[in-house]
């Protein structure tokens, strides 16, 4: 049978953990359409270690933040891929010995911690539930390169602001372009911090010791899944897919591509 129908994407992960995690790290505020998953829940776990003060219920994260948070030692991931990839660079940039467990990372991401402590001069220590991290990075550069770099730029470009470490972060094209980068810099541009991306000179400086505001804002519908809900009705329907076109999201790019289509347009 023919697709037909209305239907409205869930709220954006991505663009939810970069809000929750800058109100943890800053001066709280309120997330509202905030997506109850396991990622989310281990973020604000993170946050509530820190010192944040976290109320979530009814897909809306209140949070008190600590405004300048300092890492306490160990802090748990909870097994979680994204918590693991925001609190070793928080506690990089830090400085002192920290100690992060319960950690989730693909093997290129620690081989990236061994390669990276060489060429920026900072002491890590691995062992099978724990890493011993003693930052903050000897040198003013750090390298993000390729997938590991990919992996790793949205953890720092989230901790550097609240560091009192400067730090220039050397990108490739690969990371330049990566819908996880462009995603952090719209975050950081929503969260009033200072930063700037030289993309010819491979080249992205954030400045130091700001402060996230507090931020009242609610999450847009994903337009990652949009996308898909949309090329089903291109294909094989007629519809409509509740998104906020004035949405920022990196992911929004593939709209520039049908927008030539008769069969797809804004709709009210």
């Amino acid at each position: 049978s023919k697709l037909k129908g209305k239907i409205t994407p869930p709220p954006s992960r991505e663009i939810a953990w970069r809000l929750v995690w800058g109100a943890c790290l800053g001066q709280g505020g309120a997330i509202g359409n905030c997506p109850d998953t396991p990622d989310i829940r281990a973020v604000l776990d993170l946050g509530s270690q820190l010192g944040a003060d976290i109320a979530f219920e009814k897909n809306t994260a209140a949070i008190f933040g600590p405004s300048v948070p300092f890492p306490q030692s160990p802090l748990s991931c909870s097994f979680s891929p994204l918590a693991s990839r925001l609190a070793l660079p928080l506690a990089l940039f830090f400085g002192s010995l920290s100690v992060v467990k319960n950690f989730v990372l693909p093997a290129s991401a620690l081989a990236w911690l061994d390669y990276a402590s060489q060429k920026s001069n900072f002491r890590v220590v691995k062992s099978k539930n724990e890493i011993s991290i003693s930052g903050p990075p000897g040198s003013d550069f750090v390298e993000l390169f390729d997938r590991a770099g990919a992996f790793w730029a949205p953890g720092f470009i989230m901790a550097i602001p609240v560091s009192d470490s400067p730090a220039i972060l050397l990108v490739d094209d690969f990371v330049c372009t990566h819908p996880a980068i462009k995603n952090s810099l719209e975050a950081l541009s929503m969260l009033e911090i200072t930063h700037t991306l030289q993309k010819e000179e491979g080249t992205l400086a954030i400045t130091p010791s700001q402060a996230y505001p507090p931020r009242y804002a609610d999450v847009p519908p994903d337009w990652k899944t949009g996308s898909y809900f949309l090329g089903a009705l291109l294909l094989a329907g007629e519809g409509k897919v509740g998104l906020w076109d004035f949405s920022n999201q990196a992911e929004k790019e593939f709209w520039e591509i049908l927008k030539p289509s008769n069969a797809v347009h804004p709709a009210d």
